[in-house]
């Protein structure tokens, strides 16, 4: 008989209201041949009618846990980079991680439809954190399944992604309007500065909405 490991998805509650809000994931590599016994509870103990149903997949299939940039043109195809685990293709990357758990990095492409997709329409779950935004599902398909549904933003303007020397005034990332920028604040104090050429009676409204309860500032400090 193979030995017993236990896991329960109890145990990873935090993750699961970290790492999507919506779906129970346990990220678990065997480290070696064994059997794997899974508990699924109410997670107070003190619920349960014939309306208290799950769905659980259990499989090798790819999950995301990210994607950038999280915006692409509608109509364009764009090369992204996918987060996340059991990737085709993918590579493990000391530098991401979630929860302690080493994530992978893979490159693909994206084709945005024509134009957003009405939430309506969705397959998933959609996050109340995200009704601002308009855009459109993307799955990995892999020869070991599907993944999940990752959202991506369908932007009416150019799309351009921050480059990273754009840490101080004096290298500012010149960009023209109208765009979509998609950055990072990838590290304590980051702060990322951009550069437009303004003509005279022009209204500029730079517009930064956040998912969550993520917090972010423009500031406009210096008008040359």
């Amino acid at each position: 008989a193979l030995p017993i490991s236990s896991m329960t998805v109890r145990s990873q509650a935090v993750e699961v209201e970290t790492a999507d809000g919506n779906d129970a994931l346990v990220d678990f590599t065997a480290p070696n041949d064994m059997a794997v016994v899974f508990r699924v509870v109410q997670f107070t103990y003190n619920q349960g009618s014939p309306e208290h149903f799950y769905r659980f997949a259990i499989g090798t299939f790819p999950w995301v846990d990210a994607v950038f940039p999280n915006a692409i043109e509608v109509g364009k195809t764009a090369p992204v980079t996918f987060v996340g685990r059991n990737l085709p293709g993918g590579a493990k990357d000391p530098s991401l991680k979630l929860d302690g758990v080493d994530l992978e990095k893979a490159t693909g492409n994206i084709t945005a439809p024509n134009a957003p997709v009405p939430f309506t329409q969705f397959n998933s779950r959609i996050s109340p954190s995200l009704v601002w935004f308009e855009g459109f599902e993307h799955r990995v398909t892999a020869k070991n399944g599907v993944s999940n549904s990752v959202f991506v933003g369908a932007s009416e303007s150019p799309v351009i992604v921050e480059k990273e020397e754009n840490d101080t005034a004096a290298t500012a990332q010149k960009i023209s309007y109208p765009v979509t920028v998609c950055g990072k604040i990838d590290k304590r104090a980051d702060r990322d500065w951009y550069q437009v050429s303004a003509k005279k009676g022009d209204k500029i409204i730079p517009d930064l909405p956040l998912p969550g309860d993520k917090r972010a500032m423009i500031g406009m400090p210096e008008l040359n």
